[in-house]
């Protein structure tokens, strides 16, 4: 999804409690940015805040699925047929 080049720059401030400090400049769109400012309101944190907790996040749970792939990848195991499959999980009666 290509989002469009207009909107306002959101600048999401540094935060102490990681081991690296950055500050990144965001341009959304205007509706995306009145999303995360109502998500950001209705936890009662500021907006800069939601959005470095929504990153990191995010982040972590690709990193954790890019781990647990290349893991895998390393590892093959042989595969099963469908039928298996549907036996395995009890689907097959």
């Amino acid at each position: 999804m290509t989002l469009p080049r207009r909107g306002r720059r959101l600048t999401v401030l540094p935060f102490c409690y990681y081991t690296l400090d950055m500050t990144v400049t965001l341009e959304m769109p205007k509706e995306i940015e009145a999303q995360f400012a109502a998500a950001a309101r209705a936890r009662g944190m500021p907006l800069s805040d939601y959005v470095r907790d929504f990153i990191v996040e995010r982040y972590q749970e690709d990193s954790e699925d890019l781990l647990i792939a290349q893991q895998r990848l390393a590892d093959p195991q042989p595969g099963i047929t469908s039928r298996q499959l549907r036996k395995n999980l009890g689907l097959d009666g």
